[in-house]
């Protein structure tokens, strides 16, 4: 990888890093709008999840510090 791949991909998990309140928020909306129904959406709740995941693999494979 060049310096500016290393840059962009830095760049790229500090935002979605930084998104995570945003996405949180949404995931928790959804669960409070879906509770008690027999068929919930967790739209939200998964994206949230997977986000977190991408962001925590990437971020240890790529030696990248988010803080």
């Amino acid at each position: 990888m060049t310096e500016v791949d290393t840059y962009d991909l830095q760049r790229m998990l500090m935002l979605l890093d930084a998104a995570d309140e945003a996405l949180t928020a949404a995931a928790d909306l959804e669960k409070r709008k879906e509770a008690g129904k027999p068929m919930r959406s967790i739209t939200a709740q998964q994206r949230t999840e997977a986000t977190r995941e991408l962001v925590a693999d990437m971020a240890s494979k790529y030696n990248v510090a988010l803080n």
